[in-house]
């Protein structure tokens, strides 16, 4: 058998630099042998060498990589680290975080490496998938599972508004365990804890707050927020009303260690505010405001820089213009 051209017109090709491949198969049989002339034993095995050629042509891969090249990555020193690739123009390293949500950064063709920290900053275990791409295309990838701990930064951002305490939410956090003065009251899962039950007296209060991790992040360490309260004063108690000369009269007294800036007091009447006023001491006149048979209620609480004090509340009776017994 001759060979009507050489083997290289079968095909294959260049095209602007790279090798690409075009067979046809009848023109393979026909480069072989005449079909005309040949005997059908010589064609059989003409045929199957053109069907191997075939074959062979239609798995290599696309774009003219007639070879795949080995490709393999490895965690070292905090980083992922890849073999280059031949040809590379650029990697794209996908992770797969445990949320199950996925990140893909890319560096340049030089690069052999990515730090971790720069690919994700709260621990996890994480699926690292590297991509070596030529021209725009991947082809090759190599994967890793790698577990990252770090410690949990010390949570801030403090604020503190009514009785509400408040930080900032610290990534990675499961919950967070505070304690004030000293006093541990356990864990919180949000970035806020209430301390409207625990401000009792004026003073100054310090909250310290850790932020807790898991088998991924380590706890972070305790950081302390230090503030002055001023509490609302105690209020009045023992409302006395009495009756002296024919005068009606009200007294109450002072919780101990108050010192108020004043009291305020109110008489009711039914839905009828009768009088609401002011006093520095702890006693009034009520004489002029009960004018009529009726029940009464006298209100008292009182003011200073912390707000005003619970209120305390006395009833009492006129009868023929004197208290009813």
């Amino acid at each position: 058998m001759t060979l009507k051209k050489p083997l290289s017109a079968l095909y294959g090709g260049r095209r602007e630099g790279r090798t690409f491949v075009s067979i046809d198969f009848c023109r393979i049989l026909s480069y072989f042998v005449d079909v005309k002339t040949s005997r059908p034993q010589t064609l059989i095995p003409c045929a199957l060498l053109a069907l191997i050629l075939l074959l062979s042509a239609a798995l290599l891969p696309a774009g003219g990589h007639a070879f795949a090249q080995s490709f393999s990555v490895h965690a070292e020193d905090d980083a992922v680290v890849w073999q280059a690739y031949p040809g590379a123009t650029s990697y794209i390293v996908e992770v797969t975080h445990p949320s199950g949500t996925a990140t893909d950064a890319e560096f340049p063709g030089s690069a052999t490496f990515a730090p971790f920290t720069a690919l994700f900053d709260v621990g996890g275990e994480y699926t690292v998938t590297v991509y070596a791409v030529v021209n725009g295309e991947r082809v090759a990838s190599a994967s890793l599972t790698y577990a990252h701990r770090v410690t949990l930064p010390a949570p801030t951002g403090f604020s503190f508004d009514g009785d509400i305490l408040t930080w900032q939410q610290t990534s990675g956090a499961s919950s967070y365990s505070v304690t004030v003065n000293g006093i541990d009251f356990g864990a919180v899962s949000d970035p806020a804890f209430p301390l409207g039950t625990i401000l009792a007296l004026t003073g100054e209060y310090t909250v310290t707050v850790t932020a807790l991790g898991d088998e991924f992040n380590a706890d972070s360490s305790p950081s302390s927020f230090v503030f002055f309260f001023t509490a609302p004063p105690l209020p009045p108690y023992d409302v006395i009303v009495s009756e002296t000369g024919g005068k009606i009269f009200a007294s109450w007294t002072p919780s101990a260690g108050e010192t108020p800036e004043c009291y305020v007091y109110k008489l009711i009447s039914g839905d009828k505010v009768l009088v609401s006023e002011e006093t520095a001491s702890n006693f009034v006149e009520l004489t002029d405001a009960v004018t009529g048979d009726e029940e009464y209620i006298l209100e008292v609480y009182a003011l200073s820089q912390g707000g005003e004090s619970g209120v305390c509340r006395k009833s009492f009776s006129v009868r023929e213009g004197g208290l009813a017994s």
